[in-house]
């Protein structure tokens, strides 16, 4: 079974404490919700027991509140006369911060930003470098001029005198090396727990299948039993594919194998829809195909899970522009 999770949902939502203190938007979904909010009163909504939720670990820890949240979200918030900015620790959810000369404008979109009157809406060259040496934007400069995103793990206090960061995660060396088999361990409780937390009871689950080890392995921790179909992208007879291996891996999961054929007609078609939906610019060349494979998912299933993000993580092709 799933662990608790933050019923909230993952757009934006205004929350509030029962007293008034804390209001602000959360953006994400936090696994120990349940865990956390345990003992609040039964009476209040899931946005009053996230603000009284945020304000008590505020006043316990600081800046540093946002370790003993588990999952992925983008706050903004006034507690206590402090107004707060955070960001998770892996960065799944952005925070851009328009700085005018009246006013600081947040928003976990960069779109929104643009949209304010006074952003200038002109090209940052540093920013676009950024994204053409890695394909996205690593640091804290975008490509709009003006407008910039908090780093993964931040939490920033926003005064009428500036922006403050405190970073309350960051990545560390191992100073001492780990033995292979604990490494193994960790890694596939970590991937284990990964998986039940994005399980939705009552709710039909796809998987997008490529046949390489990342989807194959993340199909094999949900089970087949918990999968309606698996679904795998095919660009024509001329380009090389993996079909043969997800083919395989989906009878192996015992459930129905669907190919999407995706031609560049196709692709072109969708290319403006796909970088308004992405609202910062990703240059991954799969990006397209992904979002037409997972549309028509869309029309069997409601959740799917796939292999994205297996590379950034352990190191693989798609680093090369940033090793180099």
């Amino acid at each position: 079974m799933p662990n608790s999770r933050c019923d909230i949902g993952e757009q934006s939502t205004l929350f509030t404490s029962p007293d008034g203190r804390c209001v602000g938007v959360f953006s994400g979904k936090l696994f120990n919700f349940d865990g956390l909010t345990q003992g609040f009163a039964n009476d209040l909504t899931s946005a009053q027991k996230l603000g009284a939720l945020l304000q008590q670990l505020h006043a316990k820890h600081g800046v540093n509140f946002p370790l003993e949240l588990y999952g992925f979200f983008a706050i903004v918030m006034m507690v206590d006369g402090q107004c707060l900015a955070v960001r998770d620790a892996i960065g799944e959810r952005p925070v851009y911060i328009l700085q005018t000369p009246n006013s600081i404008v947040i928003s976990d979109r960069l779109a929104t930003l643009m949209a304010h009157p006074d952003c200038s809406r002109t090209i940052h060259p540093a920013g676009v470098s950024d994204f053409l040496s890695t394909g996205f934007s690593p640091f804290e400069r975008t490509p709009v001029a003006g407008i910039t995103k908090l780093q993964a793990g931040v939490t920033a206090t926003i005064r009428q005198s500036g922006i403050e960061t405190f970073h309350y995660h960051k990545l560390r060396d191992q100073a001492e090396p780990i033995p292979e088999a604990q490494c193994i361990e960790q890694v596939r409780a970590a991937l284990e727990l990964a998986v039940a937390n994005r399980l939705e009871a009552n709710t039909k689950m796809g998987l997008l299948l490529s046949g390489g080890l990342d989807s194959s392995l993340v199909g094999a921790l949900v089970g087949g039993h918990q999968l309606t179909a698996a679904y795998s992208l095919n660009f024509g007879t001329e380009y090389r594919n993996e079909l043969e291996f997800s083919g395989l891996m989906a009878k192996h999961l015992g459930i129905p194998a669907r190919v999407i054929t995706v031609t560049s007609k196709m692709i072109k078609a969708k290319f403006l829809q796909t970088a308004q939906i992405l609202d910062e610019p990703i240059g991954d060349p799969l990006t397209v195909p992904n979002i037409i494979v997972v549309e028509e998912a869309a029309k069997e299933v409601q959740l799917v899970f796939n292999g994205e993000g297996g590379d950034p993580v352990f190191g693989g092709p798609k680093n090369l522009p940033i090793r180099a």
